[in-house]
């Protein structure tokens, strides 16, 4: 697995992504302009034209996001307009993509964990990389992401960690924080009571759901185009999947949740119930969880089919109280490269 290690300024930490990983990212956005022509028939051009629409807002309080991104494009050689639109992949759609993810938050007395398995389409398989960010005046971070994506699933070293589950439900607000954007506003964040008034504060753009835990506990955070929906955990624990298991202000769209997301979620609750009466979780008791098959191929460790070929590409277990996590990649079951992450102390 290709780890990049990034340092300085934002543009500079930027350029270091862009230029440590400018053959998968000219991959993925190789495979994003044809998934969005198949998906939502929408070529390049206009969703670049869709993804600028951000910008008044995110030149108003983001600019080192902004300078970042363009730090990213020129590593990588390619358009700013280019790595933007692949930031913000999921509001350029409007709810017609559907990531399929399985993701837990479980607090005891003596830990934190954060968990999911991270479902999506196998030709990203190959440009997932592990990026590593050291700032002085920011927690660092480490997490993984698809190439040429500054935010995504992870943790930071003041014990910040997030995961995220898409939900397809239509309405984008420009002046909202993207998703993407919006997971690494979490992990710059310095305990999650910071990263969740981030949020508040800023509004996410899209239906999107947000896991964000630290060693004090977790919390949900279910947002669409119009709310935000914010639950901390009960009895130590949430778990989520692809659809909103929240009420949402009145003409907010509910949704439809797909079966194997309403399977998914009742399985790992149950998962965990059955760990609880034998003792307390462990990092291998809730990599065993990641990788049940239950419902195969549409199971919490998706194998996908023809007709429906999301499967798990990553899956990631945190210990938030000491600052770690092991990312094990393609499906937790093939026995697959296995990658430790520790954040450096700032």
């Amino acid at each position: 697995m290709l780890e990049i290690h990034c340092t300085g300024t934002p543009y500079q930490i930027g350029f270091q992504h862009g230029q440590g990983a400018r053959t998968k990212i000219e991959n993925g956005l190789k495979f994003y302009e044809s998934f969005f022509a198949e998906k939502t028939r929408m070529n390049w051009a206009t969703a670049i034209s869709k993804a600028e629409l951000f910008l008044p807002f995110l030149e108003h309080g983001w600019k080192h996001l902004l300078e970042e991104l363009k730090g990213v494009a020129d590593g990588a050689g390619v358009l700013f307009g280019s790595i933007l639109a692949l930031n913000v992949r999921t509001e350029i759609s409007m709810g017609m993509m559907n990531d399929g993810c399985t993701s837990l938050a479980w607090k005891t007395l003596d830990v934190s964990y954060l968990a999911q398995n991270w479902d999506w389409e196998p030709p990203q398989q190959d440009n997932l990389i592990v990026l590593h960010i050291k700032r002085d005046a920011k927690p660092s971070i480490s997490q993984v992401t698809e190439a040429g994506i500054i935010g995504k699933v992870g943790l930071n070293s003041c014990g910040v960690g997030v995961c995220l589950n898409a939900i397809r439900v239509k309405g984008v607000d420009f002046n909202r924080l993207p998703g993407h954007l919006a997971l690494r506003a979490v992990l710059d964040s310095k305990s999650r009571k910071e990263a969740v008034n981030v949020l508040k504060e800023a509004g996410v753009a899209a239906a999107i759901h947000i896991l964000v835990a630290d060693p004090s506990g977790s919390t949900s955070i279910e947002a669409s185009s119009r709310d935000l929906v914010v639950t901390d955990a009960v009895g130590g624990r949430i778990t989520h999947s692809n659809h909103f298991c929240w009420p949402h202000a009145q003409g907010v769209p509910v949704t439809v949740a797909a079966p194997d997301s309403l399977v998914r979620l009742e399985r790992v609750n149950e998962l965990m119930d059955s760990v609880s009466k034998g003792g307390t979780p462990d990092r291998l008791m809730l990599e065993s969880m990641l990788n049940d098959e239950y419902n195969a191929p549409f199971g919490i460790n998706k194998a996908g089919n023809v007709e429906q070929p999301l499967r798990t590409l990553f899956s990631i277990v945190m210990e938030l109280s000491s600052r770690s996590a092991r990312v094990r990649f393609g499906r937790p079951t093939d026995d697959a490269e296995t990658v430790a992450l520790c954040p450096e102390q700032s």
